[in-house]
């Protein structure tokens, strides 16, 4: 079979206007293409080619090997691994929403209670705390939001308002009901 022979159809005039303006000083040729067999089925190929010489004449060879399924099991992992990047940047972004974040507003909040018993030369002090936290709280949001945009696709509202609610009654001092 010709080179023209194993093109696809519609790759046909590409390739002869490929080889009609090929200026013939690159002695080595390579690429990947797509090739048809003789029973029509397309693949994919790696092609290494040379021009040699053998008794005054010029020959072109060619290596031609079947990478279609080397390219299949190469788009595969690239898959697998995109995915479990996702699926870890959602663990990341579901811990730090889920648990820092309720540490940090627990926080906040206990801090709220215990307010009323800070002097008042280190209220300014105890203000300047309560705001690092809600900082910290809103970048921690921002950072998860960013690495998992939707927490609760497993859970319910009422679920989450729960956590919440707890968490905001770290002494159990009062009963919540929901």
């Amino acid at each position: 079979m010709t080179a023209s022979d194993v093109r696809p159809p519609e790759d046909i005039s590409l390739f002869r206007r490929a080889v009609k303006n090929y200026s013939g000083e690159e002695n080595y040729v390579s690429g990947q293409f797509i090739h048809q067999t003789k029973s029509g089925k397309r693949i994919e190929v790696e092609v290494q080619s040379n021009f040699i010489t053998m008794n005054d004449k010029k020959y072109h060879l060619a290596i031609i090997t079947d990478v279609t399924e080397k390219n299949r099991i190469d788009q595969q992992v690239t898959r697998a691994i995109i995915e479990t990047q996702e699926n870890e940047r959602y663990e990341i972004g579901a811990e730090l929403h889920d648990n820092v974040c309720q540490i940090l507003a627990s926080t906040h909040i206990t801090l709220g209670v215990v307010s009323k018993s800070v002097n008042p030369p280190a209220m300014e002090l105890f203000q300047q705390c309560r705001s690092y936290i809600n900082l910290a709280t809103q970048e921690i949001r921002n950072l998860s939001h960013r690495l998992a945009p939707a927490f609760f696709n497993d859970s319910k509202l009422e679920q989450a308002v729960a956590v919440l609610l707890d968490s905001a009654n770290i002494e159990k001092k009062y009963e919540i009901s929901l």
